[in-house]
């Protein structure tokens, strides 16, 4: 806007801009009673219109403003659709949960740790059956370790497919494990 506003017609287009609820009536009642004052040579002064508006009921919101109106709502709206699509998700998550599709982290970390446990005793337990075979295979002679290695290789493998293999078990602790591993409750 200009320092002038160089009509009527002006001010009533600046003013339904500026969203305020104005009639020409109305308009050409308060520049008679003086409410507006009109310039010797037709123009009506910025200020005035200005101080003019505010004296003014709101009709809309003015037009500069609905802008930045719109892209809040936009964002609100954006982040509303967000929020629904994360707890959308995150009770998808709870239902796959449910039917056991995922399960919590402490049980996993229990279920390798016990998991562990048994392949260990597993190969421990081969070693241990087969010791006396291990002994006569290689006759005490370094000359037969390449034997005694492809025996050992052969018993690990059998207990790593053991422990691949889905396996019920039941681990029990002892408190002197429980107290060593801070397991105990």
């Amino acid at each position: 806007m200009s320092d002038v506003v160089k009509s009527t017609k002006d001010v009533l287009a600046f003013l339904s801009e500026e969203g305020r609820k104005v009639k020409k009536s109305k308009l050409y009642a308060d520049i008679k009673s003086g409410l507006l004052r009109k310039q010797p040579d037709g123009t009506f002064s910025e200020s005035e219109v200005l101080a003019y508006a505010e004296s003014l009921p709101v009709m809309a919101v003015p037009k500069k403003d609905s802008e930045q109106l719109k892209e809040l709502a936009a964002r609100r709206q954006l982040a509303t659709i967000h929020k629904l699509e994360e707890e959308t998700s995150r009770i998808q998550f709870r239902a796959e949960v449910e039917r056991g599709k995922y399960i919590p982290r402490e049980n996993l970390e229990l279920e390798l740790a016990s998991r562990g446990v048994v392949l260990g005793s597993g190969i421990r337990q081969a070693v241990e059956m087969n010791v006396l075979d291990l002994i006569h295979l290689v006759g005490g002679n370094p000359r037969k370790s390449q034997e005694f290695l492809e025996r050992f290789e052969a018993m690990l493998d059998e207990a790593l497919n053991e422990y691949s293999s889905v396996l019920e078990f039941e681990v029990t602790y002892s408190d002197e494990i429980a107290d060593a591993t801070g397991t105990r409750g």
